[in-house]
């Protein structure tokens, strides 16, 4: 019994039942590569692509203006923290203009973790809860 590779039935598709089964819409590569070609025969010229300037002025602005506002609220931040009645949430919300999970995860990670800043809070009286950073002893 030895057994020889013949191929199945369904593998063998003749030429003319290959175009019967084509989709009837193009598929993305077959388009793709029809606007890849050009449409003329006309002999094309193509310009080589001038390098962009390794700097763009205008985005280096646009980043040293908004690391600019970022520096100075958290410097804002650190004033009315070392302020001797400290702040509310509320004072550094209007402040920065931030959301509170911003302006406790500025005093979180920032101020106490990255600049070893000793940020405590309190409430006095059921008021509002107000941070300060307290100098170190």
């Amino acid at each position: 019994m030895n057994k020889q590779s013949t191929p199945r039935k369904s593998a063998q598709i003749n030429e003319s039942a290959a175009t019967t089964l084509a989709p009837a819409h193009p598929s993305r590569r077959q388009l793709a590569t029809q606007a890849s070609e050009p449409s003329c025969s006309a002999p094309t010229t193509h310009s080589i692509p001038q390098k962009k300037p390794a700097s763009n002025p205008i985005a280096t602005a646009e980043l040293a203006a908004s690391i600019t506002v970022i520096v100075s609220k958290q410097t804002r931040i650190i004033a009315m923290l070392q302020q001797s009645g400290g702040a509310t949430l509320a004072d550094l919300m209007t402040i920065t203009g931030w959301q509170s999970h911003s302006v406790r995860g500025v005093m979180s990670g920032v101020l106490k973790k990255r600049m070893n800043l000793n940020v405590t809070s309190e409430r006095v009286d059921g008021q509002a809860r107000r941070y300060r950073i307290k100098q170190h002893a």
